[in-house]
């Protein structure tokens, strides 16, 4: 069984600002694939989940939050991905991109601090699709800085 989260929303208390670690709250997906463990803000990422095959393989997901007075919400769609889809991704893809065009945002991505969450291993697929042969990369432009950058960790 294969399975997507979308985060339409997904705003938790961010990282510390020293290691980047979710002390805080965290979103845990336990069962199938490993899933590193999230917070800050996601919106508009997605997450596929691969339970593997059988109805003994239950997917948990679960937000812990901290005593802190902040604002959280959350909104995720759960879509169970058919074999046959063509939006079915491969085997080991945290994540999964389709399309001719898009970005590719790591969770929590925030283009103002640069900061990125730790212990973040994961694989990141993209869909080859019809009538071309390959994937060009370019970065995105910085908006503080208002020049190009280029970061991979």
């Amino acid at each position: 069984m294969l399975y997507i989260l979308d985060f339409h929303q997904l705003n938790l208390v961010r990282p510390e600002p020293i290691n980047h670690i979710c002390n805080t709250d965290q979103f845990i997906v336990s069962g199938g694939n490993p899933v590193p463990t999230i917070c800050g803000k996601s919106n508009g990422n997605h997450m596929y989940i691969d339970a593997g095959a059988g109805v003994d393989n239950p997917i948990t997901l679960s937000v812990v939050t901290g005593d802190s007075s902040f604002q959280r919400n959350w909104k995720i769609r759960v879509l169970q991905i058919p074999c046959t889809s063509l939006n079915r991704a491969e085997n080991g893809c945290l994540q999964y991109f389709t399309g001719v065009a898009g970005q590719i945002l790591s969770f929590n991505y925030d283009p103002t601090s640069g900061a990125q969450l730790s212990n973040q291993d994961y694989g990141i697929c993209i869909r080859a699709e019809r009538n071309f042969c390959g994937v060009q990369y370019t970065q995105c432009p910085d908006p503080t800085a208002g020049k190009d950058i280029w970061y991979m960790y």
